[in-house]
């Protein structure tokens, strides 16, 4: 029986000795070399691209919500400086309803985008100086908006001191307003130029 074994060693050397057999089973470890290659290179390749989608869907995002601020933001500021307009141009009651009616429709559409703004803003925009300066805009916006409604308080047509007084305090705010939202809108800039370059 210590023979069968030997024997059986004998007739796979010799058939592994074989050009054929040396062909086959080198051709069989080349195939199982390259493909496991292949396969971890697939998935470097896939993590790669879903790196690359992410990177480009935040870009997307963050550009998306800058327009967005921009655009309901500076729509606001716009509604506030036509109240005081009408305050500064003394309107009769009509036009002046007029210029009511206006600002409290870009004032509604502001009501409506807030929430979804301040959401966009925490989740693209996590650098402190972003969340600073949105903070800071957002009080310049509660102060004008109290700032108006102590002007709403007087007739455009019958012009006071004190109705110039806060006519000139919400030009200020409305000028202090405009300037942070540009400085905002900066850093955003900045921020995003940081995103397109890592993508």
């Amino acid at each position: 029986m210590s023979d069968t074994p030997t024997r059986k060693r004998l007739r796979l050397f010799v058939w592994l000795n074989k050009p054929f057999s040396v062909t086959l089973v080198g051709g069989l470890l080349v195939l199982l070399i390259s493909t496991s290659v292949q396969n971890r290179y697939w998935k470097s390749q896939q993590l790669f691209l879903a790196d690359q989608t992410l990177a480009k869907q935040r870009l997307d995002a963050a550009i998306s919500t800058q327009e967005e601020m921009a655009r309901v933001v500076g729509r606001l500021i716009a509604a506030n400086a036509l109240l005081v307009g009408a305050h500064e141009s003394q309107l009769e009651k009509k036009q002046y309803t007029e210029v009511i009616d206006q600002h409290n429709l870009l004032q509604r559409e502001w009501d409506l985008n807030e929430e979804t703004l301040e959401l966009h803003m925490k989740v693209y925009f996590r650098t402190p100086k972003i969340q600073q300066a949105w903070l800071r805009v957002n009080e310049l916006l509660g102060d004008l908006d109290d700032k108006l409604t102590e002007l709403e308080k007087f007739k455009p047509s019958k012009p006071s001191e004190k109705q110039d007084e806060q006519i000139k305090q919400c030009r200020q705010t409305i000028d202090d307003t405009e300037n942070s939202l540009a400085g905002l809108a900066q850093l955003m800039s900045e921020y995003i130029e940081t995103l397109a370059g890592k993508h």
